[in-house]
């Protein structure tokens, strides 16, 4: 969501902003692949119903012994991530990734009858540099096709820069990535999604950290993705950092 913000003492930058809401009543991407209808008032209603009814606690007792990973779908968890991840890469911020500005928070309301659940919603959120620009898969239509191919280089930089930061995204896509043009024939892209990561610190010891980015391959993601928005106009090659990395 772009915001327009005033001057503000407490605040170091003014102006047009991008305001991201953790809310799970929206997810609109998570929604579309896995085929969960849109949130309602009425669907509202009944999630507070079924968890105020004693039935409920058989079925959350029974996520708790089959150990289900519910974390994936943990708004505050997805906005701890990302401000993590931003803090990580402090010394980068504005260059490779935009400048996280501040945290924000939302409440909301809902309009089921009294109950424990009929408390106002807390929704976090973060305050992040607004880049105007395109998106890396719709470089076709807004760059020439000379560019192309250093365009996308310079886009696998991003991965390599927050890689060898300690960072590894989960949920690494095309669309993620921000192109911004800064005069003719010059642009510059910048990753805008770092809701769902791994961290350096989590794994054992540099060789693991090493196969988790090996297995993830965000530099492929990034490439094979182009492929298919390019068509045969750009074919993607392996670049050196990423061969040495995966021991080729």
């Amino acid at each position: 969501m772009k915001v327009s913000i005033d001057k503000h003492p407490k605040l170091a930058s003014e102006g047009n902003m991008v305001l991201k809401l953790f809310d799970r009543r929206f997810v609109t991407e998570f929604r579309r692949v896995w085929n969960v209808d849109v949130w309602t008032p009425e669907a509202e209603n009944k999630f507070h119903q079924f968890v105020n009814d004693s039935r409920s606690s058989k079925f959350l007792a029974d996520i708790q012994r089959d150990k289900v990973n519910m974390s994936s779908f943990d708004m505050k968890m997805s906005a701890g991530q990302k401000v993590k991840a931003y803090d990580t890469l402090s010394d980068v911020q504005g260059a490779v990734v935009p400048r996280l500005i501040g945290l924000a928070t939302a409440s909301s309301s809902s309009s089921v009858s009294p109950g424990p659940l009929n408390q106002p919603t807390v929704i976090p959120g973060i305050l992040l540099q607004y880049i105007r620009g395109f998106q890396l898969k719709d470089l076709g239509r807004h760059a020439p096709k000379e560019l192309w191919n250093s365009i996308c280089q310079d886009a696998m930089q991003l991965l390599r820069a927050t890689g060898e930061r300690g960072i590894l995204n989960l949920d690494f896509q095309v669309r993620n990535v921000i192109v911004k043009k800064l005069r003719a024939n010059h642009y510059k892209p910048f990753m805008i999604d770092l809701a769902i990561c791994r961290f350096r610190a989590e794994a054992k010891d540099e060789e693991e950290w090493r196969q988790w980015r090996v297995d993830e391959d965000e530099e492929g993601w990034l490439g094979r993705g182009m492929e298919d928005h390019l068509d045969e106009d750009y074919v993607y090659r392996r670049s050196s950092y990423s061969k040495q990395l995966r021991g080729e």
